[in-house]
């Protein structure tokens, strides 16, 4: 086994990165029993809405679906968002 070499998030199938919208933070740890990668979405916004997938070379891919609704009192939500893979 061996940590993977590439582990990354897309956003409705494209590459997304802290550099695509201000508030994402992005951490990953890749060893070789199980990597992780968090995705921090700070301030969530209607816009935020996507499927978000976790990208690695040497495991399935995995999905989660966000679905941001209306906020009546406009106080902004943080969300994390955190996969593993084992390898």
């Amino acid at each position: 086994a061996r940590p993977p070499h590439s582990l990354y998030w897309t956003r409705d199938g494209r590459v997304f990165t802290a550099k695509d919208r201000p508030g994402i933070s992005l951490e990953s740890e890749k060893v070789v029993s199980v990597s992780t990668s968090k995705l921090f979405i700070s301030h969530v916004k209607m816009t935020d809405s996507a499927n978000y997938t976790c990208v690695s070379d040497i495991a399935k891919p995995d999905s989660v679906q966000l679905v941001v609704r209306g906020n009546e009192a406009g106080v902004g939500v943080d969300v994390a968002i955190r996969y593993g893979s084992r390898g």
